[in-house]
């Protein structure tokens, strides 16, 4: 189930974050361009307006910074 939504209202794309601790970036129409699990509750993400920078807070306190397919780059 859903946990949480962030829009990059440029290239009008959404980043959701489930209760599962699966992140996935999705086109404009729902379909998945990427996807990652995280091992820890996923507390909050963000991404920028134009998709090109994802932060996501987990819940131990860690934050962490993803390029567009994901993949972790700090």
């Amino acid at each position: 189930m859903p946990r949480g939504i962030s829009l990059a209202r440029e290239n009008q794309r959404v980043l959701v974050w489930t209760d599962s601790d699966w992140l996935f970036w999705t086109n404009r129409k729902g379909e998945r361009q990427a996807q990652s699990h995280f091992a820890n509750p996923i507390a909050s993400a963000s991404i920028s307006d134009d998709g090109s920078a994802i932060v996501v807070a987990e819940t131990d306190g860690r934050f962490s910074w993803h390029a567009p397919d994901l993949q972790t780059r700090w």
